[in-house]
């Protein structure tokens, strides 16, 4: 209660439009395309035949079509795995 704003790093309920407020050019909704893009890419077969995995490098491109900024994208993509928003495959 000592925080005067909410900050979705420090917290266990992330925030999806947060932003780094240091980038060029901020981009609060980075994350929410890259959740939407995982969504309706969950279906469909991925280049290895596994039914919803997919290449970092396709998604990436997708969303700078849009108009997002690849690093920002990549960035965001981890950061959304390491706070466990996004799973990955499991090595065998």
């Amino acid at each position: 209660m000592q925080r005067r704003y909410y900050d979705g790093d420090k917290a266990h309920i992330k925030n999806l439009v947060q932003c780094r407020t240091d980038d060029a050019l901020p981009d609060h909704f980075v994350r929410l395309s890259i959740l939407h893009w995982l969504e309706r890419h969950q279906t469909i077969q991925g280049p290895a035949g596994v039914i919803g995995f997919h290449r970092v490098v396709d998604l990436v491109t997708d969303l700078v079509q849009l108009g997002h900024d690849g690093n920002t994208v990549r960035r965001e993509l981890v950061y959304l795995v390491e706070q466990g928003c996004v799973a990955l495959p499991m090595a065998s």
